[in-house]
């Protein structure tokens, strides 16, 4: 008999664990790099262009001491003599008012900033009067005994249309002269100390003002203000402070006015000016009240 086949035994399968597969590293990306926008150059900034400094204004006086030095031309003659200056009609006539004035501190070069002349008055006047001012021609003007006011040239005109009121003592001014002294100032022959004159003339009406002259004690005054180009503006000066109370004024002292500097005198002219309550030089400027009493205590007694 044929074998019985033997089933056979199944041989298990083994199974096979699986081969983990490397994973990849992920490459980092680098971020895009940002492009730079052009950024315009600067231009340098030029440096601020300096401002011309102010030179520094001086301020002065020159006052008529000699007794011929103002004096009125007449029809029948000139007064040396008058204790007043009627400008410029007197006795039913119009007259012709001279007025010298020496040692005229203005350096050659200088630029006038103003000036006027300042009057005394006399006598108390009202309604408008007619003037004319000229100055004499050349660069150093002689006395008048040399040569009446009339006969004299003259330059450039500067009409004087007075409608103040004038009140005996009080002080009155000119319109503004510097133009005219200017070109004075300007001859190629001026000096520092050369002497000016002017006339004063009537141009119509019969109506007048009157000044004390240097024999009524009281001359008039020529005001003026000037700077010299070229010259450095003078350091800032301090705010000023006020009066100190309780101080007293140191004593008083004399002197000759013609021993005073400009500075001095246009202190003392202000000071006087101020503490009467007159109207002070347009340009006039009084730093304190306290200056203003020293200045008065110095000079009042002294003039």
């Amino acid at each position: 008999p044929a074998p019985t086949p033997q089933p056979r035994t199944p041989v298990p399968t083994v199974a096979q664990s699986p081969v983990p597969m490397p994973k990849s590293t992920p490459v980092p990306t680098a971020p895009p790099s940002p492009i730079p926008t052009p950024q315009p150059t600067p231009k340098p900034t030029p440096p601020p262009t300096p401002l011309p400094t102010q030179p520094p204004v001086t301020y002065c006086s020159a006052t008529v001491t000699r007794c011929k030095d103002d004096v009125e031309q007449k029809p029948h003659g000139v007064c040396f003599t008058s204790k007043d200056l009627e400008l410029a009609y007197e006795n039913g006539a119009p007259q012709v008012v001279g007025i010298r004035w020496e040692d005229v501190r203005i350096p050659r070069g200088a630029v006038i900033v103003a000036a006027k002349i300042k009057f005394k008055c006399a006598e108390s006047w009202l309604g408008t009067v007619y003037l004319s001012i000229a100055f004499d021609d050349v660069a150093n003007s002689p006395q008048w005994e040399t040569n009446y006011p009339n006969s004299r040239q003259y330059g450039p005109e500067v009409p004087w249309t007075e409608t103040t009121v004038w009140n005996k003592y009080g002080y009155y001014r000119t319109p503004d002269i510097s133009p005219v002294l200017q070109q004075i100032i300007d001859k190629p022959d001026w000096r520092m100390n050369n002497a000016v004159s002017v006339r004063i003339s009537q141009v119509q009406g019969t109506n007048r003002r009157v000044a004390y002259s240097v024999e009524g004690g009281a001359g008039p005054v020529l005001e003026f203000a000037y700077y010299v180009p070229g010259t450095n503006a003078p350091a800032p000066t301090p705010a000023p402070t006020a009066a100190p109370t309780g101080v007293t004024c140191p004593p008083r002292v004399r002197k000759a006015y013609s021993t005073l500097t400009c500075q001095e005198r246009m202190q003392y002219a202000t000071a006087v000016a101020t503490l009467k309550e007159l109207k002070p030089w347009d340009y006039n400027r009084i730093v304190d009240t306290h200056s203003v009493a020293m200045a008065y205590a110095h000079t009042t007694s002294a003039f």
